[in-house]
């Protein structure tokens, strides 16, 4: 889908973010070693992604520090989401799981999927 719309942009809502990296570990593996099913392609799915797509992560999906550490994927393609105001967000208390959930990550990681990656993403300042 991102071929032919290079300028576009994707975004992954609603439907948490864990299940990324191992899917674009396996995309990566079938493009290279199936190369002769994949001759519209121009790049490999993870430069797709790290080209034009980003993924939301709620603040208490414990794969979010691992996303955002994968060459795949990075802090940089990630935007947080709150799910605020459905019934099952975590209001009050969504900052508190935000913070829990960045444990570890560096500075410009924590930067990155608190406001860069949305400023970038929606073309903001």
């Amino acid at each position: 889908m991102c071929e032919p719309f290079a300028e576009a942009k994707f975004i992954f809502l609603e439907a948490n973010g864990g299940w990324l990296v191992p899917w674009l570990e396996r995309l990566d593996h079938h493009c290279r070693k199936f190369q002769w099913e994949v001759t519209n392609l121009s790049l490999l799915p993870p430069e797709y992604m790290r080209r034009q797509c980003w993924i939301s992560f709620e603040p208490d999906e414990a794969m979010l520090s691992t996303t955002a550490e994968s060459p795949l994927v990075g802090a940089d393609r990630i935007i947080r989401a709150s799910d605020y105001p459905h019934p099952d967000a975590k209001f009050p208390g969504v900052t508190e799981d935000l913070a829990e959930a960045l444990e570890g990550l560096g500075l410009e990681q924590k930067r990155q999927i608190t406001s860069e990656s949305a400023i970038a993403l929606y073309g903001i300042g």
